[in-house]
C-alpha cells in the first residue's frame, strides 16, 4: 500500500510538473513572436519612411535642402521611429559632375564642403541631405557611401531591383570615440521621373540617388524591448552564423555572451528574419528574471504528501 501510494503521488507530481513546464515554454515563445513580431514592424515603419522620401522626388521636379528638412522635421522622426539616426539623401554623381557639384552645394552655405573620402572612382553618392543635421549627423554630410564595401553592395541590390535594401553590419560614420554601436543602413533608390524603369539597364541609367536612414542597433532595439527585456535575452547576428564578427546586438555583456562557458538557459530557440535583401539570425534565451517567475512549490508541495 505504501509503494503504491509513493508512486501515484510521484505519478501525479510528473504529471503537474511537465503542465507547469509547458505553460512556461509557452509562455518564452509568445515572447518570442512578439520580439520577432514587432521586429519586422519596425523594419517595415523604417521602410514605409523611405516610400515617402522617395514619394517626395517623385512629386518634385527638385526637391531642396529646406523641403527636405520640413518633410523630415514633420515626421518627426526621433518621437515616432526610435532607433533611426536620421532620414537622408544621397545623391549620385559622376566623374564628370563633380566639381560643378561640390561648387554647388558649397554656394548653398556650406564652404568647406567636400566629397569623402578622396580618391577617383567611377561614380559616386555624396550624402547631400541627412536630417536632423545634428553635430553627429554632420560627420556624415558628403561622404561617399559607393566607397565602402559593405554598404555598396546593398545599394547596388536596391539600385538592380528597385526595392529597399538593408545593408551588412557597418560602423556608421556618425560614430564617435563614446558608446560605439554596431549600425546597420536601409536603402530605396530615386530615379528620374519620367524614364522608364523596367529593365535592369533602365533603372541603373535613370538613377538619381538613394533615400536612406542610418541605424545604431542598440537604439533601434531599445524601443522594442522597452517591455520585454526582462523575460528573454536577445542576439542578433548578421547573418546565419553567430559569429562573434558579425554579433549586431546584444542585450547583456557581449564577451559572456559569446563564450561556451555562459549558464544553461531554461529555454532557447533560434530563427532567421529575411527582411528586404537581409538575414539576420535572432537567438533568444530564457533570462533569470524569467525562470525566477516559474513557480514550482505548488508542484513540488505534492511530493510532501
Amino acid at each position: 500500500v505504501l509503494l503504491a501510494s509513493l508512486l501515484v503521488t510521484f505519478f501525479v507530481w510528473y504529471l503537474a510538473r511537465g503542465v507547469t513546464m509547458e505553460r512556461a515554454h509557452d509562455h518564452f515563445d509568445f515572447r518570442v513572436q512578439e520580439l520577432e513580431s514587432a521586429l519586422r514592424e519596425r523594419l517595415r515603419a523604417c521602410e514605409f519612411l523611405l516610400r515617402g522620401g522617395a514619394g517626395l522626388f517623385a512629386a518634385s521636379e527638385e526637391v531642396t535642402r529646406a523641403e527636405w528638412r520640413t518633410y523630415a522635421t514633420k515626421l518627426q522622426v526621433d518621437q515616432y521611429y526610435q532607433g533611426i539616426q536620421g532620414l537622408g539623401f544621397s545623391k549620385r554623381i559622376l566623374p564628370s559632375e563633380k566639381k560643378a557639384h561640390i561648387r554647388q552645394i558649397r554656394n548653398e552655405g556650406f564652404p568647406n564642403y567636400d566629397i569623402h573620402p578622396d580618391g577617383e572612382r567611377p561614380e559616386y553618392t555624396s550624402i547631400i541631405f541627412l536630417e536632423p543635421f545634428n553635430w553627429r549627423n554632420q560627420r556624415a554630410f558628403g561622404y561617399d557611401m559607393f566607397s565602402e564595401p559593405t554598404r555598396k553592395e546593398a545599394m547596388v541590390k536596391a539600385r538592380d531591383t528597385g526595392l529597399a535594401a538593408v545593408s551588412g553590419k557597418v560602423t556608421l560614420v556618425q560614430e564617435t570615440d563614446k558608446d560605439i554601436q554596431a549600425g546597420f543602413l536601409m536603402y530605396l533608390p530615386v530615379y528620374r521621373n519620367g524614364e522608364p524603369q523596367e529593365t535592369l539597364e533602365q533603372r541603373r541609367e535613370a538613377l538619381t540617388g538613394y533615400v536612406y536612414s542610418p541605424f545604431r542597433m542598440n537604439d533601434f532595439m531599445r524601443g522594442i524591448l522597452t517591455e520585454k527585456r526582462g523575460y528573454v535575452e536577445l542576439r542578433i547576428f548578421d547573418g546565419d552564423e553567430p559569429l562573434k564578427e558579425a554579433l549586431l546586438y546584444h542585450g547583456g555583456d557581449a564577451e559572456a555572451l559569446l563564450s561556451q562557458s555562459y549558464r544553461p538557459h531554461f529555454a532557447t530557440h533560434q530563427s532567421i528574419l529575411e527582411y528586404a535583401g537581409r538575414r539576420w539570425l535572432l537567438v533568444f534565451e530564457s533570462s533569470p528574471h524569467f525562470e525566477k517567475t516559474i513557480d514550482t512549490g505548488p508542484v513540488n508541495a505534492i511530493l510532501l504528501l
